[in-house]
């Protein structure tokens, strides 16, 4: 599958929950975040699944995890000069967290949101069906990168919080 600019810039700028939760879907591997905690914002930040080797591996690739400031902060358009030191000056309020399952990941999330009934009726619903369209693309940046290895497509249902 080609996974194209337009496809990396989607799942790491908006719905790379989604891709995260299709990724450890089709893999087992574990959902990692990055939380940013700073004066002018706070929640996660980014997300994607830890690899056999210790590499983190998104859409567009297999990456160290500490580089994810210099690796994102370039591919929002909307991120100015101004935004783009603040955003590398979140690195002192980084903080690296571990799921092991889904349902972990999405606790996380609703902390996030901070109002669980909303996130359960509004939220969640949309990022399942987001999962559902981000398990092929997933599927195909996995084949991609990881050629000998033989994945699958895995169908899990949307957990309850």
């Amino acid at each position: 599958m080609d996974i194209t600019s337009e496809l990396i810039q989607k799942y790491t700028s908006g719905l790379c929950y989604p891709m995260a939760i299709a990724l450890h879907t089709i893999t087992g591997w574990p959902i990692q975040t990055v939380s940013v905690r700073s004066k002018s914002r706070s929640g996660v930040a980014h997300s994607w699944v830890k690899s056999p080797d210790g590499l983190a591996f998104d859409i567009s690739g297999a990456f160290i995890q500490g580089a994810m400031v210099d690796r994102y902060a370039p591919l929002n358009p909307q991120l100015s000069e101004g935004d783009l030191k603040r955003y590398k000056e979140y690195r002192r309020g980084m903080l690296f967290s571990t799921h092991r399952t889904t349902a972990e990941f999405l606790e996380e999330l609703q902390d996030f949101y901070g109002e669980p009934a909303k996130f359960k009726a509004d939220y969640l619903p949309f990022m399942w069906e987001q999962v559902e369209v981000a398990k092929e693309i997933a599927l195909g940046a996995l084949q991609n990168y990881f050629p000998e290895l033989p994945f699958a497509p895995h169908y899990a249902t949307a957990p309850n919080l």
